[in-house]
């Protein structure tokens, strides 16, 4: 490594290291405890290193599609696709792992987009042993989507929210 490469990469390591919070509820304060992981928040690198981050988190198919914005993820899924949802949902679990990151199961969801029909069927969700609620309506950076590909909802909530 070169003398200006070895600053900044020293410059990095004392940004993320020796990091300390605590935390404040009703006045009472906790102790004084480090901090092992994140990106820190409203800081001018925070986005870069955000960047970084999630740059090798990959779909296992090219028919997928992995969106993510902050600390959202989603992955689509075709319905004829040789890596079923569930094998995709797994190698994101270990991508997050291997990041030392967690999910958060009771706030993951699961929706079949498909042509309106006036039949329901029950589906059962595809990926079993966690908790996760099968939808029939997700918002996604603000725009509800539902299962039918109507944006009924979405107006409804827009007319509803200027009114």
């Amino acid at each position: 490594m070169d003398g200006h490469a070895h600053s900044v990469h020293n410059w990095v390591v004392s940004f993320l290291i020796g990091r300390r919070q605590i935390c404040a509820i009703n006045g009472v304060c906790s102790p004084v405890l480090p901090i092992s992981r994140g990106i820190i928040q409203e800081s001018a690198v925070g986005p870069t290193f955000y960047i970084i981050l999630k740059t090798d988190s990959n779909p296992l198919s090219a028919n997928n599609v992995l969106s993510k914005y902050a600390d959202d993820l989603n992955l689509l899924v075709p319905r004829h696709c040789y890596v079923s949802l569930a094998t995709g949902f797994d190698h994101i679990r270990k991508w997050a792992d291997d990041n030392k990151m967690t999910i958060n199961t009771t706030k993951t969801k699961e929706i079949v987009f498909r042509r309106p029909s006036p039949l329901r069927f029950h589906l059962l969700p595809s990926i079993q042993g966690i908790q996760y609620q099968l939808v029939d309506q997700v918002k996604s950076l603000g725009v509800i989507l539902h299962e039918g590909l109507s944006f009924d909802l979405h107006v409804s909530s827009l007319l509803k929210q200027y009114s």
